[in-house]
């Protein structure tokens, strides 16, 4: 499913129109996403407790074909963590909306993963377990050797037979692509329970995002982001590299667009 928003034309648009119709909204399937299509969908979003932004998410899709949202992101969950961080919620929109790599779970109910090889690595060194004679695909000093999808799960499985505990933090997890190792600091008993938690949903996601940003040594980090320096922001949480994805660009965007949303300016 591919997420659709105000702008945006086409047989995908239409398909999106006849399914808001048929729960009860008045729109021309046009192919058109405007303003009535925009409004529809927010209504829509609203009246199943949906982050009601009017665009069109993976989650909103699934939930008008009458799909389990369960583990769905609610807009309960971004009030929560705004209040949390001290931060206003058009802020939490904002980075939801750009640091988000999708919907949070795969279509087997699994919580989505990128398996990090070069982080496997340091974390048997770390163990001063032994790091050499391994699949190049398993033990790198380099990133990358991703597969997608259920894949990184195999991936996953064959590093648990090295070690369960390294494997498992050698992970990003959910829809804030959490990494595993870092666990402790965000105050999770073990890796298990961490992992455990992304297991059952988007707003578990979202709360170890903001144990993350909120934990003891990235007070710089929450900082940036109670005072929108996004920039800032960017590089502490997405590397020194946040210019080459427009990541600061694209947060004061949204931060712009979801103002004017909540405020009626939209």
């Amino acid at each position: 499913m591919i997420t659709l928003r105000q702008g945006d034309r086409g047989a995908d648009v239409i398909k999106l129109q006849a399914m808001l119709v048929d729960k009860g909204f008045i729109l021309v399937n046009d192919g058109d996403y405007g303003g009535k299509t925009t409004d529809a969908v927010r209504r829509f979003q609203q009246a199943n407790g949906l982050i009601d932004d009017g665009v069109s998410s993976v989650s909103t899709m699934r939930c008008l074909r009458g799909d389990d949202i369960s583990k769905s992101l609610k807009k309960s969950d971004l009030i929560a963590a705004a209040s949390a961080l001290n931060v206003d919620l058009a802020t939490i929109y904002a980075v939801t909306q750009v640091e988000c790599n999708g919907y949070g779970f795969l279509d087997s109910g699994k919580p989505a993963i990128l398996y990090e090889r070069h982080i496997m690595r340091r974390r048997l060194l770390a163990k001063k377990l032994s790091a050499i004679g391994y699949p190049a695909s398993l033990v790198n000093t380099q990133t990358g050797g991703y597969v997608g999808g259920l894949g990184e799960y195999v991936r996953l499985d064959e590093a648990i037979k090295i070690d369960r505990e390294c494997a498992l933090e050698s992970c990003s997890w959910g829809a804030f692509q959490v990494m595993g190792f870092h666990w402790d600091l965000m105050g999770y008993d073990s890796v298990d329970h961490f992992t455990g938690e992304m297991a059952i949903s988007e707003g578990r996601h979202l709360d170890a995002f903001v144990r993350f940003v909120g934990s003891r040594i990235n007070s710089a980090m929450l900082k940036a982001l109670q005072r929108k320096d996004w920039a800032a922001f960017a590089k502490l949480y997405n590397g020194l590299n946040y210019k080459l994805n427009n990541y600061d660009t694209k947060l004061a965007a949204a931060f712009g667009w979801y103002v004017r949303l909540l405020t009626g300016g939209l």
